[in-house]
């Protein structure tokens, strides 16, 4: 018999690392994705780009810090959008996207 694991909820938890408290961030969108990875902070701290399993694809979100206004960035069906990294200023996002190879993109947010 095989058995298929599924994710049904994608939960994000801050580690306080001065204290060890752990804190989840709550987001109504999280629910409806799977598999996230690869968070990374904008500089000034206020939101962070993921990659994560959607319907159809691997695509890249945006949060709040606090977990609110998830916001898709990339909507491909057949890319994979991966590892995604803020740029200095905060506003342009670098990331690896394979459709059918892998390439290097930059977007503004």
């Amino acid at each position: 018999m095989v058995r298929r694991a599924h994710v049904h909820d994608l939960r994000f938890a801050l580690c306080d690392f001065l204290d060890a408290a752990v804190r989840l961030l709550e987001s109504p969108g999280l629910a409806d994705l799977a598999a996230g990875e690869s968070p990374s902070w904008s500089p000034d701290g206020s939101r962070i780009i993921f990659s994560a399993v959607g319907p159809n694809t691997l695509d890249l979100f945006i949060m709040n810090a606090d977990g609110s206004n998830l916001t898709p960035v990339t909507d491909g069906a057949g890319e994979l959008n991966i590892m995604p990294r803020w740029g200095n200023d905060g506003e342009t996002l670098y990331f690896y996207q394979v459709r059918p190879r892998q390439t290097f993109r930059s977007i503004s947010v």
